[in-house]
């Protein structure tokens, strides 16, 4: 049995490492493209839209490919969502994905 913090920590990691599947994102579609939909353009979200879907996310699920963690995203929803909203509304009138998305 393991008792010494540091090697519950060596033995987790490297139980984790055995059973990860590395994934591959060779195949991943490119959203740098326009999308054609003129309805997305009559679509908008609001600072309280934006909040509510933060506000909402489990604080203890992994962060996304962005490394931000959605403790974070959910502690700051308020501070977040109106430049949040900036960004959602310029992709639904462009009808374009930001590039590192």
């Amino acid at each position: 049995m393991l008792t010494n913090e540091g090697d519950i920590a060596e033995c987790m990691n490297e139980y984790s490492a055995s059973v990860f599947k590395a994934e591959n994102f060779d195949n991943l579609p490119l959203f740098d493209q326009v999308i054609k939909d003129k309805d997305l353009s009559l679509l908008h979200c609001s600072p309280k839209d934006v909040s509510k879907i933060l506000s909402e996310l489990k604080p203890r699920k992994s962060p996304g490919p962005d490394s931000i963690r959605p403790m974070i995203l959910k502690k700051c929803a308020g501070s977040l969502a109106p430049s949040l909203r900036d960004v959602f509304n310029a992709s639904l009138v462009s009808g374009m994905l930001p590039h590192n998305w």
